[in-house]
């Protein structure tokens, strides 16, 4: 074990294979192998093992294994598998396992069921409670309940609810509550639908209407 900075490892006794640079880093961890913390308070308290930790808080009460968290407060408080959260606070509070979190909040929050996970953007996948969720550009599918869905821009599947959804462009498909397999590419492009199935919106500002199942809309709003 490498300890270096006040109280850094203060309270390991058993583990190994560790190191520990900075203030309080790792201090009241033990009984774990394959960590490196650096950084204020990283890796305090972290009950996994094979994890890396750089940042302020980075990892802070952690209990997942094989976990990356780089930044102030990554992964703190995360307790799922195979985590990689890059960014401020990127995946705290996770429970889920196979997450990567790139981006100020990205995939913080994020439910047991919401694994393999992919968020990129501040707050990309927060709250996020669905399986196989893809999510790049600032809040895109956040709240987001649906699986197998796959959300890019900004607001993107920001609520979406159900499940074999893709989302392309700002806003795109952003408040629906009920309805799976829908299709939308371009700004706003299904922005209007709340309640609906199986529909395709393709161009900019191609809203459709609240209520429709089973449409096809192309062009420009």
């Amino acid at each position: 074990n490498t300890a270096l900075g006040y109280w850094a490892l203060r309270q390991n006794v058993t583990g190994s294979f560790n190191t520990a640079l900075g203030y309080q880093a790792a201090q009241a961890m033990d009984h774990k192998f394959n960590v490196i913390a650096v950084g204020n308070k990283a890796a305090y308290a972290n009950t996994g093992n094979d994890v890396i930790a750089t940042g302020s808080d980075a990892a802070y009460s952690n209990s997942g294994l094989g976990v990356i968290a780089i930044g102030a407060a990554a992964a703190r408080n995360n307790t799922g598998d195979d985590v990689i959260a890059a960014g401020s606070s990127a995946g705290r509070w996770n429970a889920a396992k196979n997450v990567v979190a790139i981006g100020h909040y990205a995939g913080a929050n994020n439910a047991v069921t919401g694994f393999d996970l992919i968020a990129i953007g501040t707050q990309a996948g927060r709250r996020n409670t669905g399986r196989g969720l893809i999510a790049i550009g600032n809040t895109a599918g956040f709240r987001n309940t649906g699986a197998d869905v796959i959300a890019t821009g900004s607001g993107a599947a920001y609520r979406n609810t159900g499940d074999n959804v893709i989302a392309i462009g700002t806003s795109a498909l952003d408040i629906v509550t009920s309805g799976s397999g829908n299709i939308a590419i371009g700004q706003n492009a299904g922005h209007a639908l709340a309640t609906g199935s199986n529909n395709i919106y393709l161009g900019v500002n191609v809203q459709g209407t609240g209520v429709e199942s089973g449409v096809v809309r192309i062009g420009t709003g």
